[in-house]
């Protein structure tokens, strides 16, 4: 685990992350008092069935970071035939990303509406919605802020679509997803970055997708 990662994860107690997240496995035994995230995460690695892993990390870390890992996961297991609509969906999800406005989250989940939620790609749009802001129309004064964890839950589901795209290789792809966020943590995020005008800004995190 990479110190930035370890530093986010060591910062929240590991109980308070559990209370929000359905496991498949009793993990009651796994706590240990005053226990943080970061102990918790390794515990669960070390169980037979990596999905519980996945599931805690994405309750875990910050809401955009976990948008974030399903993008880049997302980008990565795009089909070369994927349709139009999937392709958009990730599209929007990545200019929410560069710039998180409301216009590009609430873009993000028409995108996701007309793709349909079974991509890694549309619930990867949707996670963007249910990440921050109101989820009720956008004329009303009064936000209706999406239910607690729901960004999380979008995130899993984006995530474990893509794991499940190679069954017999499901445990070592949830591993490899954890990992991933492992690597990103130590990136320029990139709603911090400003884009220069070829794509690629300052930190050369490549602004542009490329599908």
């Amino acid at each position: 685990m990479t110190d930035a990662a370890r530093t986010q994860l060591e910062a929240k107690a590991a109980a308070d992350v559990c209370r929000d997240v359905e496991f498949d496995a009793d993990v009651a035994s796994l706590l240990e008092p005053d226990m943080h995230a970061a102990a918790m995460l390794e515990k669960l690695l070390e169980l037979e069935t990596k999905r519980d892993a996945l599931r805690f990390l994405a309750h875990a870390i910050e809401p955009r970071e976990a948008v974030w890992l399903a993008f880049e996961v997302a980008r990565a297991e795009l089909p070369e035939d994927a349709a139009e609509p999937v392709r958009a969906a990730l599209a929007a999800t990545e200019a929410w990303l560069d710039e998180p406005d409301d216009p590009r989250r609430r873009a993000a989940f028409e995108a996701a509406n007309t793709s349909g939620y079974e991509s890694p790609q549309g619930c990867a749009a949707l996670s963007v919605f249910l990440c921050e802001g109101s989820v009720g129309p956008d004329h009303l004064e009064q936000p209706v802020h999406p239910p607690e964890g729901a960004c999380a839950d979008a995130v899993t589901g984006s995530l474990m679509m893509a794991a499940i795209l190679d069954p017999k290789q499901l445990n070592d792809r949830v591993a490899s997803y954890v990992a991933k966020w492992f690597e990103l943590a130590e990136q320029p995020r990139p709603w911090d970055s400003t884009p220069a005008d070829d794509g690629v800004d300052e930190s050369g995190y490549d602004t542009e997708l490329k599908l």
